[in-house]
């Protein structure tokens, strides 16, 4: 099984659609499905969250990560950036070790989450998000799958402050507590 991920990111403001509206996450063992961004630090990568604008792009992906799992030997997650707009992922069952394992099987579901709780999870653990717009999804052989989405970036500058931290927190106390 090969799967190639490229992610085409668009420096444009995200579209008032988006931020009044809600995104549509992958979740993998209770956490938000994310990439990891090399950055300038060997070694050093920062965290990426992927979420998407409509909930049938979620669903394709969701169904093309499941048949993938188990049979691709360890997927990456590390994404290269050429340039600034191009993100590369690629991942194969191809090895050269015969007592490698497969992936886990893990399991993987949808769920939905309004943009504005979306931008406080970035901004509190200094996550960056993908936001997919548009998704294609192409099978080049049996099985070869080559995947193109178009994003918004949301970038976080800046490492959280204690004080803002809080207030967030205390903002999802009273909101939560008002139901």
């Amino acid at each position: 099984m090969r799967l190639n991920i490229q992610l085409h990111v668009h420096s444009r403001t995200i579209p008032r659609y988006v931020i009044r509206g809600s995104v549509h996450t992958l979740v993998v063992r209770s956490s938000i499905f994310g990439l990891h961004k090399r950055m300038n630090d060997a070694g050093c990568s920062k965290t990426e969250l992927l979420v998407f604008v409509y909930p049938h792009d979620a669903n394709e992906f969701l169904e093309l990560m499941q048949q993938c799992q188990g049979r691709i030997h360890r997927f990456e997650r590390e994404i290269d950036f050429c340039g600034n707009t191009i993100a590369v992922l690629e991942n194969s069952s191809e090895h050269n070790d015969p007592y490698l394992c497969t992936d886990s099987i893990k399991p993987m579901y949808m769920d939905t989450i309004i943009y504005n709780h979306m931008e406080r999870i970035c901004l509190m653990h200094n996550f960056d998000m993908l936001i997919v717009y548009n998704k294609r999804i192409e099978q080049v052989k049996e099985d070869c799958y080559e995947v193109g989405m178009d994003c918004y970036e949301y970038i976080t500058k800046e490492t959280p402050h204690r004080d803002i931290q809080e207030k967030i927190l205390r903002d999802m106390l009273y909101y939560h507590s008002d139901d």
